[in-house]
């Protein structure tokens, strides 16, 4: 038997494939084809025809769609800048006292040259605007506006005499500062002589600037108001024989740094209470003079702790004075870097990158004082420490003791500035 006959289905199968001209030889290729040669040419046909279909189809919608898509976004991105801009910030304004109402409440429209104050205003208490009680007492302003963020506070103008006042009320929050620049032509001690008795919240780096020979104490009473950092820095310039006390205590994780203080330009800054939860840097920069230590007459906190657990660094010609009030042993725990002489006074003399304070009993310190330096002190370069001493009590009869339990040299000398000291244990 042969082949064909021993595959029908394989023959039957390619019969169906092949044209009949391939397998009968015996009928022309220009000859009429066979029925079901031309219901397969028409099947094929319509195959080709779907597949273009689907291909041009295709196309048209992803040439419509890409279109779309394009003309969405474009309009999407058009509508987010206008939101946008729509949005931005409104330009800062300022809002001045005029004392129209004939009190010091901030929650009256007549007091304000904008009405009550609104948040992201700039507040101007101008000292010349205000009308001072009939024997020239301090007096109150009273912030009576709930939840008040504020851009800066500006107080500033000229008096004929020195203007004293308290801030009261509301806590208030300020994202750029605190001005205190206002004169007085006839000021007995200070010009202008404030005290802050409200908690103060910094949101953004902000500053605090004083001069004009001014008074500006942030004072914490049995409330408990506070100078609340967050996360923010706050810097302190204060020049002019001016001065600022820190009597409230700091919270928060920001940095602390000051600019231009000190004998260079005759200011001060002093930080006079325990702050614990002041978890943040200090930056005692090249000029400044910052005291630290407790005002405390009952014998003292035993720790000069008005840093919390920060560290200090003291840049070369910076000065930190360490006082306490009513003892005369305490410790220092911070973290310190330290280096350089300290600031150099008017008559060419230095007074120590750190001092002890040593004057008299109303002023906080005593005349002898034993100074313990728990935490570890780093020197970043040649250094020297020394004391605060007032001509009136005469260097010979007063003694600061330092004691450094832990300091890394790094390779560099300290000594000291006079030779008041002894005991002194590097």
């Amino acid at each position: 038997m042969d082949n064909q006959n021993q595959n029908p289905v394989n023959q039957q199968t390619q019969n169906a494939q092949t044209p009949e001209s391939v397998v009968n030889p015996n009928i022309s290729p220009s000859a009429n084809p066979t029925p079901n040669s031309k219901s397969h040419k028409k099947t094929l046909i319509a195959l080709v025809v779907a597949l273009v279909i689907v291909i041009v189809g295709g196309s048209v919608f992803a040439f419509y769609h890409s279109k779309h898509h394009t003309k969405t976004n474009a309009t999407a991105t058009i509508t987010n800048t206008a939101s946008t801009t729509k949005t931005s910030t409104p330009p800062l304004v300022t809002n001045t006292w005029t004392g129209k109402d004939n009190n010091y409440n901030w929650n009256e429209a007549n007091n304000w040259s904008l009405g009550i104050p609104t948040n992201n205003q700039i507040l101007e208490i101008n000292v010349a605007n205000i009308v001072l009680p009939a024997n020239d007492a301090n007096f109150n302003f009273q912030n009576d506006i709930s939840n008040l963020t504020i851009n800066k506070l500006v107080i500033d103008g000229q008096s004929s005499k020195t203007v004293g006042f308290d801030i009261t009320g509301n806590p208030l929050t300020v994202t750029s500062g605190i001005d205190d620049t206002a004169t007085a032509t006839n000021a007995i001690s200070y010009s202008t002589e404030i005290q802050i008795n409200i908690q103060v919240n910094i949101v953004g780096n902000a500053a605090i600037v004083t001069n004009g020979h001014n008074m500006l104490t942030f004072y914490s009473s049995d409330s408990g108001e506070e100078i609340n950092l967050g996360k923010s820095s706050l810097q302190f310039t204060v020049s002019d024989s001016s001065q600022i006390d820190i009597s409230g205590a700091i919270v928060g994780t920001g940095d602390i740094l000051f600019a231009n203080n000190g004998i260079s330009s005759k200011g001060l800054v002093m930080f006079e209470t325990s702050s614990p939860n002041f978890n943040g840097k200090v930056v005692i920069g090249s000029g400044d003079s910052v005291s630290v230590g407790n005002q405390d007459n009952n014998g003292g906190y035993g720790s000069v702790d008005a840093f919390g657990t920060s560290s200090v660094d003291i840049m070369s010609d910076g000065t930190m004075v360490v006082f306490a009030a009513g003892t005369s042993s305490f410790s220092i725990n911070n973290p310190i870097s330290v280096s350089g002489n300290g600031i150099t006074q008017s008559n060419g003399s230095v007074t120590g990158a750190i001092s002890g304070c040593v004057t008299s009993a109303e002023e906080g310190c005593g005349a002898n004082e034993n100074i313990t330096f728990t935490g570890q002190v780093k020197l970043l370069g040649n250094t020297q420490i020394g004391q605060s001493t007032p001509s009136s009590l005469g260097a010979n009869n007063t003694h600061v003791s330092y004691t450094f339990n832990n300091i890394d040299k790094n390779g560099y000398s300290l000594n000291t500035v006079t030779d008041y000291f002894y005991n002194a244990e590097f």
